[in-house]
């Protein structure tokens, strides 16, 4: 069940790539080198809600770690998110060819980045609007979304992401309902997940 896409069942299942692991009731987990799921999705397809100037990912990672990598594109960082840097930062991009940051020294949570015209991101963490951020805009690239790697590089195997999500913008209050709604399903299964 944690391989299928919810939103068109039977399209687009996560494609295990050098033997990730799925952890019931706490998401899936890489091997620091070369472990990811790919979703056979590409940024640019025909019809996704995923536009170069109307765009979000949302993801929630449930470990409190320092990382290179959650959610993106696999070979390019046009499409990408992480948690917390090394610098203790929330980083990403959606169309635009350099990444915006927002600090954050909390790598377990719920994170967002949302795109609503051709100059600037919303970084979101909790449901929580942490930053507005000035931005480019790139055509979008023709890699598929991917879960633990992004442009080559992978998420530590002390990482487990737990939920993504791929789409058109999303409005504060949307952001806040989706965090919400994957707290309640999360907390369901264990407390310690998301705060």
């Amino acid at each position: 069940q944690s391989l299928l896409d919810w939103t068109t069942p039977g399209t687009n299942t996560l494609i295990p790539t050098a033997s990730p692991t799925y952890i019931a009731g706490q998401g899936w987990k890489g091997d620091g080198v070369g472990a990811y799921y790919d979703t056979g999705l590409a940024a640019n397809a025909a019809g996704l809600n995923f536009k170069q100037d109307d765009a979000s990912m949302s993801w929630a990672a449930f470990d409190n770690v320092q990382r290179i990598a959650d959610v993106g594109a696999a070979s390019s960082a046009m499409a990408s998110g992480v948690g917390r840097t090394s610098s203790d930062l929330m980083a990403g991009r959606l169309a635009s060819s350099s990444q915006k940051t927002t600090a954050n020294a909390n790598g377990q949570g719920m994170f967002c980045i949302s795109k609503t015209d051709a100059t600037h991101y919303t970084f979101y963490i909790n449901g929580v609007p942490a930053a507005v951020v000035a931005s480019g805009s790139t055509a979008l690239t023709a890699n598929n979304f991917t879960i633990l790697r992004v442009s080559g590089a992978f998420a530590p195997n002390t990482v487990r992401v737990g939920y993504y999500r791929i789409g058109k913008h999303v409005t504060d209050t949307q952001a806040l309902d989706e965090y919400n709604a994957v707290r309640t399903a999360t907390r369901a299964v264990d407390t310690s997940l998301l705060p």
